[in-house]
């Protein structure tokens, strides 16, 4: 029965430090620790990593996410956790997704521009859109 839970207490750990890193760099921001505002490349840095974190969502969301194997009729959630191929696909799509949230978030405390907020914002809801249960029902 623990080895059943551990992929949705991950998840919830996970998503755990992602909404940690996001609060804690909204706090710095709001409260004037930003070092590149002002700074001639500060745009330049919020669009570049607000790219970059926009494609690691597409690529979790259109590539490796379709990778996931399903579940089978007659395998039972445990198995299907059990099962490597299974496990490692998961893994990858909340990993690649959890990198664009710090990422953005990053982008977010370097320069204070508000489109790595917005990009973290989408990491996270994709992330919680991908939670556990999504992958045993399909």
């Amino acid at each position: 029965m623990a080895a059943a839970n551990a992929p949705s207490m991950l998840h919830q750990v996970l998503l755990v430090g992602q909404l940690g890193v996001a609060a804690v760099f909204l706090l710095l921001n709001f409260r004037g620790i930003v070092p590149l505002q002002g700074a001639g490349s500060a745009s330049l840095v919020a669009y570049v990593l607000s790219g970059i974190c926009t494609l690691q969502i597409v690529a979790a969301l259109l590539v490796l996410r379709p990778r996931v194997p399903t579940r089978g009729t007659g395998q039972s959630v445990e198995q299907f956790w059990s099962t490597p191929s299974s496990t490692q696909a998961v893994l990858l799509v909340w990993f690649v997704l959890e990198s664009a949230t710090v990422l953005s978030s990053v982008g977010f405390l370097l320069t204070g521009e508000p489109l790595p907020a917005v990009v973290a914002g989408a990491a996270i809801l994709a992330f919680i859109w991908n939670k556990p249960d999504t992958f045993e029902e399909r």
